[in-house]
């Protein structure tokens, strides 16, 4: 059930690109383009000539990098390490159920919700680091909560912390940056019950990585987060106005206001889990293991809301969370379920069917629009980004432009780039967490960088920004889906290339895709 859903979205976007993998996302080619030139060159960045750290998973982009130095087939890599992950969590999610002693058919249903509520055929598309995250994040959640319910079922004064929780949390911190709210839940734990060595043996070790990268980073002129978390997160990080707002506005915000059906899923989920809680208190009284995980989840969902990048983008962000929760609910019902609506009047188990109903209602939605977008969203990134990429690999693979989707243009160029939202480039970077991205900014590093060529989405700026320049076309994409903009604009920054930048423009012209329209400026 896995596979099929993962060979249908795929076969339908290669039908249309005649062959050619295309990720659903820009992003996904980030990853992809820093792979390549560490693999190739010893360089962490969106280009072979300067470090950046433009990728929220160090893991992700180390394991890629090294599979590329054995066997260079890009795009195909990502595919299979997202469905090797897919099919790992399946597995340890039923030995896990396994052990729980659950019926067949109820380990069936749990599997199947995983699969399409999480949704994994969709993370497979994406090409990103979703499905490992989903894969560590179980195995920590639970095999930490394993550990340590049992030990305090039984009572035990001398435990000792298993190795793999080391691991687990090492891992799970490292494919993500959000992967610290649980090792921090977990950590928390320990504290509670005073077992303070291995709170800060489990913390130091698990943000080891982090920490290693980090230095590293800094001394290469980078942050101690990579650009692609901080610029996501606002300005928050890096100020005391932005830390005042973020404590007495924006977590309240985040966890109020409607984001669309990912935000909402959250949401319910925050509250779905307290509640399974109440329900089944007694029963979770006598099981620390089911208690343990839902205190995990409930914080890292908190966290997550609370700290973590906008989730009005491709249900992505919050996969690994929702992938988590549903073995436990699912178990949870199944065990205690019955006995619990037996013991209940009809008023409260028409009550309890309601309230399910409600808070499972925009995990389903969220689902159904994320199958029926993934396979346009592929396309609408074959039609605009991928082939902007095509357009300079053929007529200006070594000049300098500058862009604000960095991602497919980046992969399919070597030339220096300059990426005006600051993800792959440092100096942008610093103006954008500083609030100096001026049209002044963005003119004097685009002569000091020597830009020839921007191309970018015009409602992303300033109508400033593009007075210096000369705009030369625009491709409109229709039916857009995940685009910035359906709208992408080629300008010369540098003025004497106009004309020629034209003429290339109209070369390429017949081979973009049908249905792609392409204005010119004169």
């Amino acid at each position: 059930m896995l596979l099929v859903p993962t060979v249908l979205i795929e076969y339908s976007v290669l039908d249309f690109t005649h062959g050619e993998i295309v990720f659903a996302q820009d992003d996904t080619y980030i990853h992809l383009a820093i792979a390549r030139n560490l693999a190739k060159y010893g360089v962490w960045g969106i280009t072979k000539y300067e470090f950046v750290s433009a990728s929220s998973s160090i893991l992700y982009t180390l394991l890629l990098a090294g599979i590329f130095k054995l066997w260079p087939a890009y795009t195909l890599v990502p595919l299979i390490l997202n469905l090797s992950a897919s099919v790992g969590l399946l597995v340890v999610m039923h030995k896990w159920l396994v052990r729980q002693g659950i019926s067949r058919n109820a380990q069936l249903v749990t599997l199947l919700l995983v699969i399409f509520l999480v949704p994994l055929p969709v993370l497979i598309a994406l090409g990103m680091e979703h499905t490992l995250q989903c894969l560590f994040s179980f195995l920590f959640i639970y095999e930490f909560s394993d550990w340590f319910g049992t030990s305090m079922d039984k009572k035990e004064k001398e435990i000792s912390v298993p190795w793999t929780i080391y691991v687990y949390g090492l891992l799970t911190a490292t494919v993500r940056y959000e992967g610290t709210f649980l090792i921090l839940m977990g950590c928390l734990i320990l504290v509670y019950y005073r077992r303070w060595l291995f709170a800060v043996n489990l913390g130091l070790f698990s943000l080891l990585p982090i920490l290693i990268f980090g230095i590293y980073s800094i001394s290469r002129g980078g942050f101690f987060i990579p650009n692609s978390v901080l610029i996501k997160s606002g300005p928050s990080l890096l100020s005391t106005e932005g830390m005042v707002k973020l404590f007495t506005h924006d977590i309240y915000d985040k966890l109020t206001n409607y984001f669309g059906m990912n935000g909402v899923s959250l949401q319910r989920l925050l509250f779905l889990l307290p509640l399974l809680g109440l329900f089944f208190l007694d029963e979770v009284r006598k099981n620390s293991t089911f208690r343990l995980v839902l205190i995990i989840l409930t914080g890292g969902t908190f966290l997550h809301l609370a700290f973590a990048a906008s989730l009005a983008t491709f249900c992505r962000y919050e996969a690994y969370l929702i992938g988590s929760a549903i073995p436990i609910v699912c178990v949870l019902m199944v065990y205690w379920g019955k006995v619990f609506m037996h013991k209940k009047g009809v008023l409260s188990r028409g009550i309890v069917v309601y309230l399910c109903f409600l808070f499972i209602f925009p995990f389903l939605l969220r689902s159904t629009d994320a199958f029926g977008r993934i396979s346009l969203c592929c396309i609408n990134i074959y039609e605009q980004q991928y082939q902007a990429g095509r357009f300079l690999h053929r007529y200006y693979n070594n000049t300098v432009v500058s862009f604000n989707d960095i991602g497919a243009m980046s992969y399919q160029t070597e030339g220096s780039k300059v990426d005006l939202v600051g993800l792959g480039t440092q100096d942008v970077a610093i103006a954008v967490k500083m609030s100096r991205r001026t049209p002044a900014f963005i003119d004097s590093i685009s002569g000091a960088k020597r830009v020839k060529i921007a191309v970018v989405h015009e409602n992303w700026f300033e109508p400033e920004t593009f007075y210096p320049w000369k705009k030369v076309a625009h491709w409109y994409v229709p039916n857009n889906t995940t685009l910035a903009s359906p709208y992408l604009s080629f300008f010369a920054v540098d003025t004497t290339i106009a004309e020629g930048l034209e003429k290339n423009l109209k070369a390429f012209q017949s081979s973009l895709p049908a249905g792609v329209l392409a204005e010119y400026a004169n």
